[in-house]
């Protein structure tokens, strides 16, 4: 495997220009130092005006993986008091609660991917809630579903598992980001009980200026690359990858999809079991 004392000075700048990148801090879901360095196609659909709209309508709201709470508060003016959020990255539960709170919002750690069934189950009680926001947030539709008032409503929108699919080439098949498909929670939300009202999906493009964006971009979303990623793990790949792009733009596929649902009128809560 080479090493530094054997690569080019070129090759050598380009690798230390790369761990810069993959060493800056990370606080939220801040991409604004890739401002010019990444561009990315929008969906079809307004998020953010679907958002607001059913924000309108209710009084017992839950923002599920709030990431560093800046997303949320874009919606300050027409936020109930009754808001809560979950985030269950821990390096942005700090960083939620610190903008969050002082908007009276809290942030409960919870972790939708958790091990064990117990560790699954949300900590809110049956029917607390009258919509959930679900933005780029795995969930257990049964529990989405337990806590959701008859009627209340679910509005997600995801990254599909085969998002960016080509890190997966690039990496040796080991990016790990779940499995995530349209049809199969459409399937799990109404086989817990959840009426699905509409639903899209959509495929785009991320463009990256150059590996360094890319770099910079895996430090935000590290589940698109391997467990044991580093710069110098994988410098032959990312070597290689430079060279192929010319040192220029990396084009990746972009796949999003949303949907509405709400709680069935006479769904039946599951408290005495585990989600599954």
């Amino acid at each position: 495997m080479p090493t530094d004392t054997t690569r080019s000075e070129k090759e050598q700048a380009l690798l230390h220009s790369w761990r810069h990148e993959a060493e800056r801090p990370v606080e939220g879901w801040d991409f604004s130092h890739l401002d010019g360095r990444m561009d990315q196609d929008q969906p079809p659909w307004d998020f953010d005006t679907m958002s607001r709209a059913a924000l309108e309508s209710a009084a017992h709201v839950l923002d599920m993986g709030t990431g560093g709470g800046e997303q949320l508060l874009r919606f300050a003016d027409v936020l109930p008091p009754d808001t809560v959020a979950t985030e269950g990255w821990a390096p942005n539960v700090p960083v939620a609660r610190n903008v969050l709170g002082s908007h009276g919002i809290s942030v409960v750690e919870y972790d939708p991917e958790a091990d064990s069934a117990a560790d699954r189950r949300m900590p809110f009680e049956d029917s607390r809630f009258d919509l959930i926001l679900n933005r780029h947030e795995a969930f257990v539709a049964d529990e989405v579903c337990r806590v959701l008032t008859s009627g209340g409503r679910l509005l997600t929108q995801q990254v599909a598992g085969d998002d960016a699919h080509e890190l997966r080439a690039l990496f040796g098949g080991a990016a790990h980001y779940p499995l995530i498909l349209m049809p199969l929670l459409l399937e799990q939300a109404a086989a817990a009980g959840l009426a699905i009202d509409d639903s899209r999906d959509w495929t785009g493009r991320y463009v990256f200026r150059d590996v360094g964006a890319l770099v910079a971009y895996l430090r935000i979303v590290p589940w698109d690359a391997p467990d044991d990623f580093s710069v110098d793990r994988y410098a032959d790949r990312l070597l290689r990858l430079h060279r192929d792009s010319a040192g220029s733009d990396i084009t990746l596929t972009m796949r999003r999809f949303w949907f509405q649902a709400h709680r069935s009128a006479g769904t039946e809560t599951r408290v005495d079991e585990e989600p599954s």
